[in-house]
């Protein structure tokens, strides 16, 4: 009895230590995986924007600790830089001095304007960004290129060299002419011609209210250009199927446009306040736009598209090397970086990550498209300079399925394949001459109010083809010599 009894305390007491160490042991895995879970790895990318660009450090903290937990042998810290929106070699000085100091991993390369002409190109040329092009020939790399069409990869090519991913933040689709079903008939609307001058008779038929603005007219040259088979290089007309530079005043296209201008002035169908390349616009028409009273908007201020019958001209894409990260070339970290980029486009969970934060926590979601918790406010900018719209969820309705909608306009009839697509102007050597050039052509833009417009048009003409013959003749050489 003794000895069964004794037995007994021995197995309790046996099955207490167990039990106790059990308890130590897991406790102690459970600190083990939770330090590890937290940790981060030591290998630090150092990556560079414009102090304008908002991200949220507990955001990158937790995106830093997913990759670690992931298995990734990097993480991030993001470094800012003082930007001026109104002269943009702030940030081009700023990280210009970076760059020479060897302080970055990844850059985010500026935007460039007509002040700084070609500058990011000028960094690529001058050696400050690493070519992807033998990494994208790999296994890894290869699949990144593959998630982009062509035309992606291309537009934003420096003389034939890949030196960065694309942005994909932007929705492709051509420039629209809508005709407001709540002032024209829609059957007269329906019954367009495609003729500008045929929006007169449609006016006087409509007998519009007085506070209802008749036409907004298209002040874009870019967007023109593009409508008409040309690309808008500063100012330079560029034929994107011939391949060559001309004098934006001897075109056909153009001549007919300012024509209907001039006609639409003088019947003061548009307001005088607007010029061409301008964005500037007064009170009164503020409030036509705010309350959606115009008439005829080819400048695609309208949002209520199922008030209006839409007409779509043809469009193409254009090179630009704005808004893009570039891997350094001096960067001792440049394999890791490449795979923080591709891993940010290959797996949209670390993206969202990144510029939205943990699902539930910082935000929600609904048929992926997300809203900020807690009273956050999401920076639409820095989703934009990031350029990975297609890889997160989406802040609007209206900007969901950001991937598809561009398939589907690349797709359509209206979009037209240029030639000039990965054409990059070398601007070393002409900036002055171009900058002159091109506040000439500004000038002679708004010959179109003119009284005696066929003479004024005439006289643009002359002056334009004696100011930029020279850079005419070096636009189309550097075409030519990029093939």
């Amino acid at each position: 009895m003794v000895n069964k009894k004794s037995k007994k305390i021995v197995l309790v007491i046996l099955a207490v230590l167990i039990l106790f160490c059990c308890t130590i042991l897991l406790k102690a895995i459970y600190k083990v995986q939770s330090a590890k879970k937290a940790d981060i790895s030591k290998n630090v990318l150092t990556w560079v924007i414009p102090e304008s660009i908002s991200l949220d450090q507990k955001k990158i903290k937790k995106f830093n600790e997913t990759l670690y937990q992931d298995g990734y042998d990097f993480c991030v810290k993001f470094e800012t830089l003082e930007e001026d929106d109104f002269d943009r070699s702030v940030y081009k000085n700023e990280l210009e001095k970076v760059l020479k100091e060897k302080k970055a991993d990844i850059v985010y390369g500026g935007t460039e304007d007509s002040s700084n002409l070609e500058w990011v190109g000028d960094f690529c040329k001058k050696g400050y960004y690493y070519a992807l092009d033998d990494y994208l020939k790999t296994k890894e790399g290869k699949r990144v290129y593959q998630l982009y069409p062509q035309e992606y990869w291309d537009k934003v090519k420096y003389q034939n060299k890949q030196y960065a991913f694309p942005n994909v933040s932007l929705e492709y689709k051509p420039a629209a002419i809508q005709i407001n079903k709540d002032y024209i008939k829609e059957q007269e609307a329906k019954a367009w011609d495609g003729e500008y001058t045929s929006f007169f008779s449609m006016i006087e038929d409509a007998n519009l209210p007085k506070d209802v603005l008749p036409i907004y007219p298209l002040l874009d040259m870019d967007t023109f250009a593009l409508q008409n088979g040309y690309e808008c290089i500063y100012n330079i007309f560029v034929d994107y199927t011939k391949k060559e530079a001309v004098n934006p005043f001897s075109t056909e296209c153009l001549y007919q446009y300012f024509r209907f201008l001039h006609q639409a002035y003088e019947k003061k169908l548009i307001p005088s306040s607007l010029q061409i390349n301008s964005c500037a616009i007064d009170e009164k028409l503020e409030k036509q736009i705010n309350m959606q009273k115009i008439a005829i908007d080819m400048e695609g201020v309208l949002e209520k598209i199922d008030a209006t019958v839409t007409f779509y001209s043809k469009f193409a894409l254009t090179h630009s090397l704005s808004d893009l990260m570039f891997i350094c070339t001096s960067s001792s970290q440049k394999k890791k970086a490449l795979q923080l980029l591709s891993v940010l486009r290959e797996k949209n969970k670390y993206a969202n990550l990144l510029l939205w934060g943990e699902k539930g926590t910082d935000y929600t979601c609904k048929q992926d498209v997300a809203e900020a918790k807690n009273g956050q406010v999401m920076d639409y900018f820095s989703f934009l300079e990031f350029g990975l719209n297609e890889h997160i969820y989406a802040s609007l309705d209206g900007t969901a399925n950001l991937k598809k909608k561009n398939k589907k306009w690349l797709d359509s009839k209206y979009y037209q394949p240029s030639k000039l697509l990965s054409f990059q102007l070398d601007t070393d050597g002409i900036e002055e001459e171009m900058k002159e050039y091109r506040n000439a052509v500004e000038k002679e833009y708004n010959c179109w109010k003119k009284k005696d417009f066929e003479t004024a048009y005439h006289s643009a003409k002359q002056r334009i083809d004696k100011k930029g013959s020279e850079l005419f003749q070096e636009v189309n050489r550097q075409i030519k010599l990029q093939g």
